[in-house]
């Protein structure tokens, strides 16, 4: 009997550690947009702007035509690899091929020096030519790459023969479908993360315990 516990114990402790390593390779954007749309930087641009970006994604898959969005500003933006700010056709191929176990679809990446545009973690030649075409970023503030992020999703669409419309409805800020802001994310995390030492701990106990019986 004893030794049953022992292999679940040894079960409940590999499961919580491969959860765990699931999402510890140091690139946030390649966690997030394994289930999201659309990742924002942490500095985060205005709950209006954010908003749209999500239903100009939305809308893009509605049409037929989905892309994930990753608008970097900063090297936090990028965990571990903060040496690719700036590259982003670079960063898009890397990010591209972290998400192709989960996503093999398109991926825009928006940063200040340009676009990034691929598909199964490889350049995808039209909507980079069409991109090619649209200016940099004003700025780099979040809002001003977040607006570069619209257009850029607008022009890949439309490269495409998937046009989407001029005036998409927007969810309000804040609502309940709005989709989960970062705090909610990091709360979840760490959540995960408390689970995950639980787990632990109680297979430590239960290891314990068949080593009490045994002896």
């Amino acid at each position: 009997m004893s030794r049953r516990w022992v292999s679940v114990a040894f079960a409940l402790a590999a499961l919580a550690a491969s959860g765990g390593a699931a999402h510890a390779d140091g690139d946030p954007a390649s966690d997030w947009l394994l289930t999201q749309p659309v990742f924002v930087p942490f500095d985060a641009p205005s709950p209006a702007l954010k908003a749209e970006l999500i239903a100009t994604a939305k809308a893009a898959k509605a049409r037929g035509y989905p892309v994930r969005v990753a608008v970097i500003q900063a090297p936090t933006d990028l965990g571990a690899i903060p040496q690719l700010l700036g590259k982003p056709s670079i960063y898009a191929r890397f990010l591209g091929a972290e998400l192709r176990f989960a996503y093999r679809g398109r991926l825009l990446v928006v940063m200040q020096d340009g676009y990034g545009f691929t598909e199964n973690g490889k350049p995808e030649p039209q909507g980079m030519k069409a991109l090619a075409n649209l200016p940099k970023p004003a700025g780099n503030t979040p809002d001003d790459l977040t607006r570069s992020a619209i257009t850029a999703l607008h022009t890949v669409a439309a490269a495409a023969g998937h046009p989407l419309p001029k005036h998409i409805a927007v969810v309000e800020p804040g609502s309940a479908s709005g989709g989960t802001s970062f705090v909610s994310a990091h709360r979840t995390a760490i959540v995960a993360g408390a689970v995950v030492i639980v787990a632990l701990l109680a297979a430590g106990g239960v290891l314990a315990f068949a080593a009490t019986r045994n002896a």
